[in-house]
């Protein structure tokens, strides 16, 4: 299926064929573990590195709207409607358009955030989810 390769290092995105093993995002990624990152408009999601903040020597990529940079290297696919991945809908031209690249020694620093809810808060955040 049509996945499309996003390489800070080398400043290329390319189209890729993805085999459809989850295993090969790993491969793709250069990593052991991978998160998603959604992208606006569309049902296409990038995979990236999920320890890549900790990795040194690290190259970053900002993409759309996403409030960050994204470490190391990116692999967007396509989601059905049973979460599985399937070939991305966004066309190589429109994720070259959304891919700023970052400066060679921009880091960001790994963070974490609690929030604590009471009561009241968890309900109200549940009926915003999941409505009534």
């Amino acid at each position: 299926m049509k996945a499309i390769l996003v390489d800070p290092f080398a400043q290329e995105i390319v189209e890729v064929d993805y085999s459809g093993d989850w295993r090969d995002i790993k491969k793709f990624l250069q990593c052991d573990l991978f998160t998603t990152v959604y992208m606006p408009d569309t049902t296409d999601s990038i995979f990236v590195d999920d320890e890549g903040l900790y990795v040194e020597n690290q190259r970053y990529f900002k993409f759309a709207s996403y409030p960050q940079p994204l470490a190391g290297m990116g692999l967007v696919l396509g989601c059905n409607d049973e979460g599985d991945s399937v070939s991305c809908e966004s066309t190589l031209e429109q994720v070259k358009a959304m891919v700023e690249w970052c400066d060679e020694g921009t880091s960001v620093e790994p963070m974490m955030t609690f929030i604590a809810f009471d009561e009241d808060d968890t309900k109200t955040f549940l009926h915003k989810l999941c409505g009534d």
